[in-house]
């Protein structure tokens, strides 16, 4: 059996665990792993090579991709599906292993309606694959931001200042809203709702009224805002220019979005299981260009991953928001985020947030 494997869209924290998983899985099973280089882009211009045990050796310590990664979709280019589906012929694979997030893993959708087989990794630092609980790198960004967070609150109530930490989060607020209970944020911004300015201002006056020397605002990178002004600027440094003239507090911004990089230790070993267990889905019967094989009578085979549920986003399935409130109200817009429409198992941050609230 011949496994075709590429990482695509930015960069995460487990990638490499993820690698090494599939190599290892594959190559104890007798299959052979060819690697291509910079995600579909490799694909299309067959940029890849063998992927081997011995290749895979001293990665799970660091972050980063070793095939590295582009944000290229081959359907958005000219004769770019084509380009995959020669690719897929010429090397004879069986299966293409995607790692990706929401974008590559939405193309990877469209590619298996074209007849590609497809098993689907999910990751992203943002946890917004739809169909999914958790993504590679979002553990890691959680207890990264919600570190970034508790160290800012000495420093806030030290000097009384308003702080305001921006993190990762372009249209889905998992981070903001988990690290911001987690550490206990007096507000946090996300944006899946807008938050309006002038109410959050008022709110952390009152705050200050009763006695409060220092607040703490999350907001996620693509929050939406009303009552802004500076369209140009960054979603974390309008809201610390509009506090702070709103409410005459000295107000800093920290910028935590690109800090996880380096990756725990225990992240590698649920990273490493779920690659694992992912590509052991795979089997030989399931992929084998048969008669009888799904590819064969001209279907779309994926496995381990719905991929049709890609293309619908989290906000959509779930009617949650943003926020901008004390951090009780926080922990009830989880729940809001968590899914009116339908139920479904816990996501990410659900319990961590009641265990921060009841300490």
């Amino acid at each position: 059996m011949r496994i075709g494997l590429l990482t695509g869209g930015g960069d995460c924290p487990g990638l490499n665990a993820a690698i090494r998983a599939v190599v290892r899985g594959a190559t104890s099973a007798g299959d052979d792993v060819l690697g291509f280089r910079h995600g579909w882009r490799g694909v299309v211009e067959r940029d890849g090579g063998p992927l081997t045990t011995s290749q895979t050796k001293g990665i799970l310590q660091s972050g980063g991709t070793i095939l590295r990664t582009d944000r290229f979709h081959p359907d958005e280019h000219v004769g770019g599906t084509a380009a995959v589906l020669d690719t897929v012929e010429q090397e004879r694979l069986d299966v293409l292993i995607v790692i990706g997030g929401d974008g590559t893993l939405c193309c990877a959708s469209r590619l298996a309606d074209a007849g590609v087989p497809i098993v689907g990794i999910p990751k992203t630092i943002d946890n917004d694959v739809a169909g999914t609980t958790r993504c590679i790198g979002f553990d890691t960004a959680l207890a990264t931001a919600t570190d970034a967070i508790d160290r800012v609150h000495t420093t806030g109530e030290s000097h009384d200042r308003l702080m305001v930490i921006e993190v990762m989060g372009r249209t889905a607020g998992w981070l903001a809203v988990s690290a911001g209970i987690a550490a206990g944020a007096d507000a946090i911004c996300t944006p899946e709702r807008p938050t309006d300015l002038d109410a959050l201002a008022k709110g952390i006056r009152r705050r200050h009224d009763t006695g409060s020397t220092s607040s703490v605002v999350v907001v996620a990178e693509g929050a939406s805002l009303h009552g802004s002004n500076g369209a140009d600027a960054s979603t974390g440094l309008i809201v610390s220019r509009t506090l702070e003239q709103r409410t005459g507090y000295e107000t800093l911004l920290t910028a935590s979005s690109r800090r996880a990089t380096a990756w725990p230790p225990w992240t590698r070993f649920t990273t490493g299981l779920t690659a694992r267990w992912c590509a052991c889905r795979t089997t030989r019967s399931s992929w084998r260009r048969s008669s009888s094989s799904p590819r064969a009578r001209g279907s779309s085979p994926i496995g381990c991953w719905t991929s049709r549920t890609a293309s619908r986003s989290r906000s959509d399935a779930t009617g949650g928001g943003g926020l901008a409130c004390p951090v009780l109200g926080a922990q009830v817009e989880l729940r809001n985020l968590a899914g009116q429409r339908g139920a479904r198992s816990p996501r990410p941050g659900e319990g961590m947030g009641r265990m921060a609230l009841q300490r």
